[in-house]
């Protein structure tokens, strides 16, 4: 169906239509993810498995930097975000200190599993090697996918040496 050597730019914002987040969205989840709460004052912190999974790995390096300084760290990256494009600026901004990459990454990481645990990619419970197929269907990756296997054999013996001959003739770039 497409030209030999054909090439597809996704941009940053593709997988929004999933339920997963654009740059500005996933920033300030961050941002309300590393809020610190007061105990005193029986203030919950923003997301306390964060804050756990932050606690654990300062725990666990007892050679790195103490939990002041994570906590620092997140308090810098809560400051920077709401003047941040995205939090890859924000990280790149302030590489001169290497906790805030180590916050940064594993608040991205909490947030992206979280995101895709309500997502329609993630295969129910009931059926876990299966992904619902009806949630798909309304999406442009459903749409995309569609149109790249579209005059593909998919029947079990020949499917492989098809697919890639699918895939070595075009490249995706996102």
């Amino acid at each position: 169906m497409f030209a030999p050597r054909t090439t597809f730019i996704i941009g940053a914002g593709a997988s929004a239509e999933l339920g997963f987040p654009v740059g500005w969205e996933l920033l300030e989840s961050i941002r309300k993810a590393l809020f610190p709460g007061d105990r005193y004052k029986d203030v919950p912190r923003g997301d306390d498995t964060l804050w756990r999974l932050i606690e654990e790995i300062q725990r666990l390096n007892a050679n790195g930097p103490d939990l002041f300084r994570f906590h620092q760290a997140a308090e810098r990256i809560r400051a920077a975000a709401r003047h941040a494009n995205s939090i890859d600026n924000l990280v790149d901004q302030n590489d001169h200190d290497a906790v805030i990459p180590t916050i940064a990454k594993l608040a991205i990481a909490k947030i992206i599993m979280e995101r895709e645990r309500n997502s329609h990619v993630m295969p129910s419970s009931r059926r876990p090697d299966e992904i619902n197929m009806d949630q798909m269907s309304p999406t442009w990756l459903y749409r995309f996918g569609k149109m790249l296997c579209a005059g593909t054999d998919v029947r079990p013996l020949n499917k492989c040496s098809k697919m890639s001959r699918l895939s070595s003739s075009i490249t995706i770039v996102r």
